[in-house]
């Protein structure tokens, strides 16, 4: 019992309450999990149109980001597609941000004999509005190395 650690001629009451959480915390977990979590699966066929005529990507285009996402986002558990981490999987998605990506020939930046990535959005909020969709895939979650303010996002894999 914690009350062992405490002075023998007072009971501590903190450690009253604390000997008492611990016991329910025990037999919650003896009592085991019930309730399992199921990931929702998300799937978005590739979209018609990629961009507006303004050159932003449409909402279908975003969406069809999520097909990569693994992860939580407002309680919920999300597996998309392609969501395993799989050479095929990074191919494809880097693929399909460089179609995305506006200011392709310097924003973009793939060695792929280094397995590196660099985005630029160069303050263009059409890029931007890309970030929170790429944020939730399991290649963000694995391997972003870093970001700096101005809209600079750097990956790196093996």
């Amino acid at each position: 019992m914690l009350q062992d650690f405490f002075p023998k001629t007072s009971i501590h009451k903190a450690a009253v309450y604390i000997d008492k959480r611990m016991a329910e915390i025990i037999q919650e977990l003896e009592k085991g999990d019930t309730g399992e979590v199921v990931p929702m699966h998300v799937f978005h066929p590739y979209p018609d149109v990629l961009h507006t005529e303004e050159g932003y990507p449409t909402d279908a285009a975003l969406n069809y980001l999520q097909n990569w996402w693994f992860g939580y986002k407002n309680g919920e558990l999300y597996k998309g597609e392609f969501a395993e981490v799989t050479k095929e999987n990074t191919n494809a998605l880097i693929n399909y941000l460089r179609k995305l990506w506006h200011f392709v020939d310097w924003g973009f930046v793939h060695n792929q004999s280094d397995k590196k990535l660099e985005l630029h959005t160069g303050g263009w909020s059409g890029n931007e509005e890309i970030i929170p969709y790429l944020e939730m895939t399991w290649f963000h979650k694995c391997y972003w190395s870093m970001s700096r303010k101005g809209g600079h996002y750097y990956y790196e894999w093996k």
